[in-house]
């Protein structure tokens, strides 16, 4: 989206035509001249307007299991480095029997924390320089007092967990069943 310059008319004076306060056009006319939109906002051209931090988009990379059905990465949020970042890892029937790992690279890497939320996954690992990170498992929410974690490589079913740095999810194979499920990622 191209923004219009806006070229100044005044000054303008009381008492002459169209008679109105000089000192409300000058403010209106200082205000248009000054650059009043946000330069970080842009558009597709497609009548979505997205933040430039943020970088609204849906970039999808999908992979199929050996066994059958699909894993898709979808990244929403997907801005430089320490701004927000949202993605969605989704299973449709997924099932990969083979003994290799399927994996897919972020097009932006989570570089500093990354809360991940799974429901009926595959066991999945975060990798950063192909080697998978360590999480923090949630094992007890705190209510009155601390919650608890453990240590794990692996995000498995019904799970919340945190990490980062990562570029990159793998799922490790050798699956013995088709799952449907996503996990949430959210982070920065």
């Amino acid at each position: 989206m191209t923004y219009s310059t806006y070229t100044a008319t005044g000054p303008f004076a009381d008492g002459s035509s169209p008679g109105i306060s000089a000192a409300l056009l000058n403010a209106v006319e200082t205000f248009l001249s000054s650059g009043w939109f946000n330069s970080a906002i842009t558009s597709n051209h497609s009548g979505v307007l997205r933040a430039s931090l943020l970088q609204l988009y849906d970039k999808s990379q999908q992979l199929s299991g050996s066994t059958s059905g699909t894993m898709t990465l979808h990244e929403y949020f997907a801005g430089a480095s320490g701004y927000l970042k949202i993605c969605c890892l989704r299973y449709s029937n997924y099932r990969n029997a083979a003994a290799s790992a399927n994996t897919i690279t972020l097009n932006t890497s989570y570089n500093t924390a990354c809360y991940m939320i799974g429901d009926s996954i595959q066991g999945t690992q975060f990798l950063s320089s192909g080697s998978p990170i360590t999480l923090k498992a949630f094992t007890t929410l705190g209510g009155t007092s601390d919650g608890t974690g453990t240590s794990t490589t692996t995000l498995h079913q019904y799970s919340i967990a945190q990490g980062a740095p990562f570029s990159a999810v793998s799922e490790p194979g050798s699956n013995g069943s088709a799952l449907s499920g996503s996990i949430i990622m959210i982070g920065f």
